[in-house]
């Protein structure tokens, strides 16, 4: 391959191991390898359009602007509810962010920020918080 263009895409390069505990278990994952444009003629394998996520717009700026004080002064804390439904997927994951930014991987003191969230969350629901959340 002379780019990462043209190695996109090309699962015939790869080679895979079907572990024991797989295999005893009848699991074959070859389909999993199977190239996109074959399931999908004209399947498009790179970005061809500019993508909007509307990031100023997630649950977790409002989380940031609410949580500012405890990001400011790890002193403090904070408890709150608010609902959720599965659009917010990742909630979390940008409040952890700037906690980390501001105080590194050790995050705040344990339960400095809490927040008691009702409705239904997407699978991912907590999975990138960090210490102190």
């Amino acid at each position: 391959f002379k780019t990462m263009d043209e190695m996109v895409g090309r699962t015939d390069y790869l080679y895979y191991h079907t572990p024991q505990f797989l295999d005893d278990r009848g699991l074959d994952l070859k389909a999993m390898l199977q190239q996109a444009g074959t399931l999908n003629p004209g399947a498009l394998l790179t970005q061809t359009e500019g993508q909007q996520h509307n990031l100023e717009k997630v649950l977790d700026q409002y989380l940031i602007r609410k949580c500012m004080p405890t990001l400011l002064r790890a002193t403090t804390s904070i408890s709150f509810e608010l609902p959720i439904d599965n659009g917010d997927r990742s909630v979390g994951t940008m409040l952890s962010y700037q906690i980390t930014k501001l105080h590194g991987v050790a995050g705040l003191a344990d339960e400095a920020i809490k927040i008691k969230f009702k409705g239904s969350a997407g699978q991912s629901f907590g999975a990138w918080v960090t210490n102190g959340v």
